[in-house]
């Protein structure tokens, strides 16, 4: 009997309203995407972005449409 444990990699939300929109300043993404977006890590843990992990979730969406991964050295811990 074969035992496959699957685990799926953590991401951040992708940009939506807008943050999606790339015609608005990207002060004015960064705020959206902060204001309008919650993410928890595994162990329920509330994380946000920090500026420079931001910065990546907008050009990922931008540039092809896809998640970023959260990493250890990614996000600030929220309180």
């Amino acid at each position: 009997m074969q035992n496959i444990q699957t685990q799926q990699a953590l991401t951040w939300p992708l940009p939506t309203g807008i943050a999606a929109s790339n015609e608005v300043t990207q002060i004015a993404r960064f705020n959206h995407y902060l204001a309008t977006t919650e993410t928890s890590l595994a162990d329920g843990t509330r994380v946000v972005p920090n500026s420079e992990t931001l910065d990546l979730i907008l050009q990922a969406w931008d540039m092809f449409g896809v998640e970023v991964v959260i990493s250890a050295d990614s996000y600030i811990v929220r309180k």
